[in-house]
């Protein structure tokens, strides 16, 4: 068995791994060259993160089986953010895809064979979204496949806004690199409407959050990293490139598999068990003219 079987179908694949080779584990999760094939790409998409799906794609079907029900309403978010209806739970439709891809491409499989669709936010920090190896950035033109068949099946690709990561790691101006990224992706005939901020380690340990870069979300101010300056709430969504941000549309409800275990918003019982169960118990509460925003991470999901 190959070492991407390996880490697809067993929970030890990396330690065993490591116990095996260091040398090896080096090679594998060295920087990608900016050549590397989407095989090479997605093997090592895989073999780091398919082991930690909780969530299996039976429960995704028993997801979108519930929301394919008569009373739902599901859409992207660019379409749920102007759609109000007082006779049925109108559902935002939501995925960070951080880390995998790969499992999105899948999701949206499912979700196309219930007629539905939904967002699917790229993270422009990813690994298996650039490199840089050779410069300063270089994005991985085979990936450009992946993400224009996400765009046929989803109905929408956002971007997963990690700016002041990116700002303070690879010494990024973001508001010129945000908008060579929708000029990006307007070349692979992909309209960008929207944006949701990343839940960052990094940022969030210097007391800030995504989405203050926006103007919309935070007055202006600067915060000293390594030696340098940085700004950010200087400029709007709209300066940007975007018309919304994920968070800022109107909704009542939210309901998310953040960290591998479903949460209501508003709901401060902890005794549940975070299953499936607990997101489909939910929906089945809410009344006509609720709007419900539910939030996936792909690498959650995909365990058989």
């Amino acid at each position: 068995m190959d070492l991407f079987r390996l880490a697809r179908y067993s929970g030890c694949a990396l330690l065993l791994l490591l116990m095996v080779s260091c040398d090896v584990f080096a090679i594998l999760f060295a920087p990608l060259d900016p050549e590397s094939t989407l095989d090479e790409i997605e093997r090592r998409v895989r073999l780091r993160n398919d082991t930690r799906a909780v969530f299996t794609y039976d429960e995704y079907r028993e997801l979108m089986q519930e929301l394919a029900g008569e009373h739902y309403m599901v859409l992207p978010m660019d379409s749920f953010r102007i759609t109000f209806d007082t006779t049925r739970i109108v559902v935002g439709m939501r995925h960070d895809i951080d880390c995998h891809p790969f499992n999105a491409l899948e999701m949206a499989d499912i979700e196309n064979s219930f007629g539905m669709q939904s967002t699917y936010y790229i993270l422009h920090s990813a690994e298996y979204y650039w490199t840089a190896s050779e410069g300063p950035f270089v994005r991985f033109a085979v990936m450009d496949t992946i993400y224009r068949q996400l765009a046929e099946k989803a109905g929408e690709i956002g971007v997963h806004n990690n700016l002041i990561e990116m700002m303070t790691r690879y010494d990024i101006e973001p508001l010129s690199f945000q908008l060579e990224e929708i000029e990006y992706y307007a070349a692979l005939d992909i309209p960008i409407y929207g944006s949701a901020a990343h839940g960052s380690e990094d940022v969030t340990e210097l007391g800030l959050s995504n989405r203050m870069i926006y103007a919309d979300f935070s007055e202006y101010g600067t915060f000293d990293y390594r030696g340098k300056t940085y700004e950010y709430g200087r400029y709007s969504l709209g300066e940007f490139g975007f018309q919304y941000e994920a968070l800022a549309i109107d909704y009542d409800k939210f309901i998310s598999d953040s960290g591998g275990r479903w949460s209501i918003s508003g709901v401060n019982d902890q005794s549940h068990d975070g299953s499936l169960g607990v997101a489909i118990q939910a929906l089945q509460s809410f009344e006509p003219g609720d709007r419900v925003q539910i939030l996936t991470h792909p690498v959650w999901w995909g365990r058989e």
